[in-house]
């Protein structure tokens, strides 16, 4: 008994030791104490499924060993509430609990499953159909129930929340019932519905709403039933008359007879078989109709007494295909009284001849004539197949023929303002008497001539035909719409001189001669004039060259041509330059007064802006002074000279406070400077050595107003550019201080046109 204390004392000595020496280990395995709180308080706690305590409180407090532990709070009148928890130390937690809903089990009884699949409505909102669990607030609840053919079921609810209640609902059918009261104008059976109901007059009670089928039969055999849809009305009689029909009184029989084997009868369009036998027809008119092959189908009506026997007999008549024979039908187109009709031979009287249903003639060939003193006559020819119609059209009238020629020939023929060809050509069946023919062709004067057609003769008409006089030209009118920067070319020996002024050149002259034109029926005109143009900025540049210019095409107030130039030129230090340009011009002339044009081009030049490094150590070797002159690009007072608008080649040095050596200098090293090197970007432009030549390509795109201002003179305006163009330096104050530093993309010039024929 004593060993038992003394143990636990031991125990506990050694579990204090070992506290104090490993502190750390001692407290791992004290679980940490949580606090718990909810609100509302007093829930149920589950800590991993076990219940921790019965209440929470501010001072509800549970032993939970550290890691994942999961939580659930149970409290009456709320949702159970649940997480997962991650314990390490002392904690406290307080968790906010939700109100649990009331629900309503709305169901129906096995007993009685009327209710299934009704609408159910919640205080007056639908809430799906029966059986259904409806979640709501706690509280008094109108539940009502609806169901076509049922009365609405309404109950009043009270539920607490929290509280699941079930409702069971039992509905009564709620079937509405009428009447109905059918007469009819003889005594008949009454059917409803298929159900024998008596005779009529007779009263029909405890139909259901809604319609029913109401029959009304005759006694007598054969009378067709009166039969009609009727709507009953709930707690109504509804009235209902019936007009029957009597039977078809009795049939008669009809036998057809006829002398042709394997016929066929048909009695109003249907087949009834073969002759020889009764066919039972109801009284009255009827149609008969008998076909056999190789026969004329025969019909004929016949009429059929009630209950009495009738026998037709049928005569038939071989078909034309049997008989081999045709007909033939006789159109005039011009119908004339007293013609005669003649059929292989045989004359036959007017009105068979030009009857709807024709002659009836062997078949074969067959030659119809129609003829008649002063109209001469007309025949046809054909082959007649049997059993076929053929319809012939003759036509005799009081014509003649006329034959129509011209020298030259291919001239346009008028006959009576009716054109008719060209020449030569004959025209038959011309009526007789006077006509008018016109002759016309392109270069030659009208010619117009009378004559008169005879019946059955030819008449002979023929002309020579005069060239027509070109108009004189209007040389004013042609001065006034000659041009010099359109797509449309000056005639032969007409001339322009232009003069004006803009930028980059201030000064342009220019000369274009007419060397060629003529006209074509597809292109409208065509034309080729040359010129030449001299231009000059008067400092620096100055430039010749020649033009060429091909018209196209022109069309109403369109033209369209090919243009041009090539020149070239120079100016001071040695510099020069040539231009090669291609472009299309297109132009919109209004009359002689307007042209506006507007042309691209590819514009190829090649430039030279400073003396060559040959030309420097060939001709400045001996003149030191020019050599220091040309190489200076400032003013200067030692030894320098001073720079002037045109005579400018410093490259990149242009700036003075810039560092750049001089590319003259660079040549001979003079006074220091870095031996000049194309490749070195310093002695370079745009890519390109200073002393070197610059080349290149550009699209140009131009636009031109011409406008006559008198016959003689006419204003002209040019603007055109090279927009995102590569520079052209020739423009640019690195080699002429009178332009910008960088090339503009525009440039423009305007000025004044004399105009010479």
């Amino acid at each position: 008994m004593l060993a038992s204390p003394i143990r636990m004392t031991v125990c506990a000595l050694l579990m204090a030791v070992l506290a104090i020496v490993h502190p750390h280990t001692a407290q791992a395995q004290v679980a940490p104490r949580i606090t718990i709180d909810s609100s509302p308080p007093g829930a149920t706690i589950f800590v991993d499924g076990a219940m921790q305590a019965e209440r929470t409180g501010p001072a509800t407090k549970v032993r939970i060993g550290k890691g994942q532990h999961r939580v659930r709070l149970e409290l009456e009148g709320y949702r159970p509430f649940e997480q997962m928890l991650n314990i390490g130390a002392a904690q406290k937690f307080a968790f906010q609990l939700e109100k649990a809903p009331a629900r309503l089990d709305i169901k129906f009884p096995a007993t009685n499953d009327g209710a299934r699949g009704a609408e159910i409505f919640v205080d007056g909102q639908p809430a799906g159909t029966v059986p259904q669990l409806v979640d709501l607030p706690g509280g008094r609840h109108l539940v009502e129930v609806r169901k076509p053919g049922m009365k609405v079921y309404t109950e009043t609810v009270e539920v607490k929340a929290a509280e699941t209640r079930p409702v069971w609902v039992i509905m009564q059918s709620d079937v509405r019932t009428g009447g109905l009261i059918v007469s009819a104008d003889v005594p008949a059976d009454v059917v409803v519905d298929g159900q024998p109901r008596g005779q009529a007059p007779v009263v029909v009670d405890n139909l259901t709403e809604g319609e029913h089928v109401v029959e009304v039969r005759r006694n007598e055999p054969g009378a067709a039933p009166w039969r009609q849809n009727v709507r009953v009305v709930g707690s109504q009689q509804t009235k209902v008359h019936a007009n029957t029909t009597p039977p078809p009184p009795a049939a008669g029989t009809l036998m057809v007879v006829t002398s042709v084997g394997e016929a066929e009868v048909q009695i109003d369009g249907v087949s009834k078989g073969a002759p020889g036998q009764p066919i039972s027809l109801s009284p009255g008119q009827h149609s008969i109709t008998v076909t056999a092959k190789g026969h004329k189908a025969v019909t004929k009506v016949v009429e059929i007494e009630a209950g009495k026997p009738r026998v037709e007999r049928i005569e038939m008549e071989g078909d034309a295909m049997t008989r081999k024979v045709g007909m033939i039908r006789i159109v005039m187109a011009n119908p004339i009284d007293g013609a005669q009709y003649y059929i292989n031979g045989r004359r036959y009287d007017e009105m068979a001849a030009l009857s709807d249903s024709g002659v009836e003639i062997a078949s074969g060939k067959v030659i119809v004539v129609a003829k008649k003193d002063g109209f001469g006559q007309d025949s046809k020819e054909l082959t007649l197949a049997a059993g076929s119609t053929e319809t012939v059209t003759l036509n005799l009238r009081n014509v003649g023929k006329i034959y129509i020629a011209s020298e030259p020939k291919g001239a346009f023929v008028m006959l009576d303002r009716q054109l008719i060809g060209q020449t030569p050509l004959t025209r038959e069946n011309v009526s007789s008497g006077p006509h008018t023919v016109e002759f016309q062709m392109p270069g030659f004067d009208q010619k117009t001539e009378q004559f008169n057609v005879r019946s059955g003769e030819t008449e002979q008409v023929s002309v020579m035909l005069v060239k027509t006089k070109e108009p004189e030209a209007d040389k004013k009118e042609i001065r006034r719409g000659l041009s010099s920067f359109s797509a449309v070319t000056n005639p032969f020996g007409a001339f322009t001189a232009d003069i004006g002024s803009g930028y980059p050149w201030l000064g342009n002259v220019r000369l274009t001669v007419g060397v060629w034109k003529t006209k074509n029926s597809v292109l409208g005109e065509l034309g080729l004039d040359i010129g030449t143009e001299f231009r000059s900025n008067f400092f620096s540049d100055h430039e010749a060259a020649g033009t060429i210019r091909f018209q196209m095409l022109r069309k109403g107030p369109f033209a369209l041509g090919l243009h041009m130039l090539i020149g070239g030129g120079g100016g001071p230090r040695e510099r020069n330059s040539f231009s090669w340009e291609l472009g299309l011009p297109v132009t919109i002339l209004a009359g002689s007064m307007v042209k506006l044009t507007g042309k691209a081009y590819v514009q190829v030049y090649t430039d030279r802006h400073c003396p060559s490094v040959d030309s420097i150590n060939e001709q400045y070797k001996n003149d030191r002074n020019e050599f220091i002159r040309r190489g200076d690009p400032r003013d200067s007072s030692e030894g320098g000279g001073a720079e002037h608008t045109g005579d400018r080649c410093v490259g990149r040095s242009y700036d003075p406070k810039t560092s750049y050596p001089s590319p003259i200098y660079g040549v001979t090293q003079y006074n220091g400077t870095a031996k000049y090197d194309a490749n070195n970007p310093d002695f370079q432009v745009d890519g390109t050595g200073v002393l070197e030549r610059f080349v290149g390509v550009r699209a140009m795109l131009q636009a031109a107003v011409e406008l006559a201002l008198t016959s003689n003179v006419s204003f002209y305006g040019i603007l055109e550019g090279a927009p995102f163009q590569k520079e052209r330096q020739l423009f640019t104050d690195k080699f002429n201080r009178l332009f910008p530093i960088h090339d503009t993309p525009i440039y423009g010039r305007m000025g004044i046109t004399a105009k010479f024929f």
